[in-house]
């Protein structure tokens, strides 16, 4: 996922992680279950990694990634219970 430059700094990423979030754990909810999200990111993209741990997301893992060039990705799970998700999850409400 990305967002324009020119698109940048309005709430655009965050309303969308917001209503993935929603959309899953309702989804998950109609079936008795429980919703998990994780997304990986490159660990040398700080506006990626802020943008998802201002969501809610947690690293869980570090680990070397090698498509087309050597790299680090983070792996980032989403945690429910945080003060954070809770109040992305609010913001649509």
């Amino acid at each position: 996922m990305f967002t324009l430059p020119s698109a940048r700094g309005q709430g655009i990423a965050t309303a969308i992680i917001a209503r993935a979030v929603q959309f899953g754990i309702d989804e998950a909810a109609k079936s008795g279950k429980t919703a998990v999200f994780s997304i990986a990111v490159e660990h040398d993209n700080p506006a990626a990694v802020g943008l998802y741990k201002k969501c809610g997301f947690k690293t869980i893992i570090k680990e070397p990634w090698f498509r087309d060039r050597p790299r680090i990705a983070l792996l980032l799970k989403y945690s429910p219970t945080s003060e954070r998700s809770e109040a992305l999850v609010e913001q649509i409400s």
